[in-house]
């Protein structure tokens, strides 16, 4: 193509023996082409991802904030600059050779990231003084957070994102009450056959202040012989609307109570009163991370 030669030496200002300029010269970085680099930033900025999955909000909100570090708003060059020493600093890359100044690799890189976190909305794009576009950082807080291993927004929903959101709690709630309810029917038998053993063993034995503090019963049983009020005892995790959680610990501390009987026999009958397969379908109701 003519004019090819002059252009790349131009792009990487060659020497006369066409090598580089060796360090500490005024010219160790080649002379890059600032409107090929701007072209470069605006064309990867409008650029979408071709896949979205690639994209991670948390990662880039994050990126964001540091690349803008105390500032609000950053013109075009202090951006790709700021980006750039954001990006060496993560890569163990080493470049043979001083690229150009400035770098339309820098840039494109830098408009990819810019238009990502703009189509987020993380990122403004408005005019300067002189009719150059600058970015402004629309929130100095982290907009996104991880949700399990999904990436939600948190801060700066739209009305429809409120909506689904407000949707999609209301949705997990009922979920997670049908899954609790479930588990509380389960439990009662299992719970039945604990306190009966507690029972067998000492019908003198009284509610310990613990099972009130832990949240497992109310305070008026403190002190009050389980023989008594042991009616009450099974019911109460349907009174008290326990979830699969508050379940799973008020069956542990029954099951250890009845395990720390000291009478051999009785252990190993109130041990035998769990069946086994009402223990394993509680256990099974009971997991948090169903929730």
């Amino acid at each position: 193509m003519p004019g090819t030669g002059s252009d790349l030496s131009r792009m990487f200002a060659l020497d006369r023996q066409g090598a580089f300029p060796h360090t500490g010269d005024d010219r160790a970085r080649p002379q890059g082409d600032p409107e090929q680099c701007r072209q470069a930033f605006d064309l990867a900025f409008s650029r979408e991802d071709a896949d979205p999955a690639a994209v991670h909000p948390v990662d880039l909100n994050a990126s964001l904030l540091e690349t803008f570090g105390p500032d609000g708003v950053l013109g075009i060059r202090e951006f790709v600059d700021r980006h750039a020493r954001l990006m060496a600093s993560r890569s163990r890359r080493i470049e043979r050779f001083p690229r150009p100044d400035p770098d339309p690799r820098a840039y494109e890189a830098a408009g990819a990231f810019a238009g990502r976190c703009h189509r987020l909305r993380l990122l403004s794009v408005e005019a300067g003084p002189g009719g150059e576009p600058r970015h402004r950082l629309i929130d100095r807080e982290m907009s996104f957070a991880l949700q399990g291993r999904r990436a939600v927004r948190i801060r700066g929903l739209t009305q429809q994102e409120q909506a689904r959101k407000i949707r999609g709690e209301r949705a997990q709630a009922r979920r997670a009450e049908t899954l609790d309810r479930k588990a509380r029917e389960v439990a009662t038998p299992v719970i039945g056959r604990l306190v009966d053993a507690l029972v067998r063993h000492d019908r003198d034995h009284v509610v310990p202040p613990a099972w009130h503090d832990d949240g497992y019963l109310p305070r008026e049983l403190v002190g009050r012989r389980i023989a008594e009020a042991a009616a009450f005892i099974v019911e109460y995790h349907h009174v008290a609307g326990f979830d699969r959680a508050r379940l799973a610990r008020w069956q542990a501390t029954l099951t250890g109570r009845v395990r720390q009987a000291p009478r051999p026999r009785l252990l190993t009958a109130g041990a035998a009163a769990i069946a086994s397969d009402d223990e394993a379908a509680l256990l099974g109701l009971v997991r948090t991370d169903e929730a």
